[in-house]
């Protein structure tokens, strides 16, 4: 617990905003601190303003998923990409999806593959094996 209240500490979103002269990056702290409580093991983390109004909508608007469907899964990619396949599905009926087109940008993006990855390299090293694995694993089912 006091491992994970570091990492914690230490953790950021990074937002990738559209503007008329192009793509802006931003980053900003989950919290403002984090408080560990030595002999009790437990943690207090004190957000920050900036993200208070996303974790506002949380309710509304976010991925979700049964923690077995994802209990077994090795890879980050295969997280990265059941969150962007479950993030398709439709809100108010989940047994339909939502077709989506993403351009290489974002997915190199989403994925966070390295930006030397080709789409060959991110077709071969991240997608493949990602669905070899969900399918493997039957996750979703």
């Amino acid at each position: 617990m006091k491992a994970a209240s570091e990492s914690l500490f230490r953790r950021y979103l990074r937002q990738l905003i559209e503007t008329p002269t192009g793509i802006k990056g931003r980053k900003f702290r989950w919290g403002s601190g984090v408080t560990y409580h030595e002999d009790e093991g437990w943690l207090k983390c004190t957000l920050t303003k900036e993200i208070m109004p996303h974790v506002a909508c949380l309710s509304r608007k976010f991925t979700s998923y049964l923690v077995r469907q994802t209990t077994e899964l090795r890879s980050v990619y295969t997280w990265r990409i059941l969150e962007m396949f479950t993030s398709f599905l439709d809100a108010n009926d989940e047994t339909k999806a939502v077709i989506k087109i993403i351009n290489m940008e974002n997915l190199r993006h989403t994925l966070e593959a390295p930006k030397s990855y080709r789409y060959l390299d991110i077709r071969r090293r991240v997608i493949e094996p990602a669905i070899k694995e969900l399918t493997k694993k039957r996750v979703g089912n």
